[in-house]
């Protein structure tokens, strides 16, 4: 299904989830959905979405 390594935007998982940007957006917000932000645009590692998409729960985030 995501065969390409880059990050997906926001509005890219809500489309793939079929859920609204909104619900990515709170999520990203209340830091559910881990994003990294680039200027002003907010991507969701590639990582990450495969493991939504794949296995239905969000992988926890790494502690340094």
């Amino acid at each position: 299904m995501l065969s390409d390594q880059r990050p997906l935007s926001p509005a890219e998982l809500a489309a793939a989830l079929g859920c609204s940007r909104h619900t990515v957006d709170c999520a990203i917000k209340a830091k559910t959905i881990p994003a990294v932000r680039i200027g002003r645009r907010l991507f969701i590692p590639r990582r990450v979405a495969t493991e939504i998409l794949e296995n239905g729960r969000i992988p926890p985030l790494a502690t340094a």
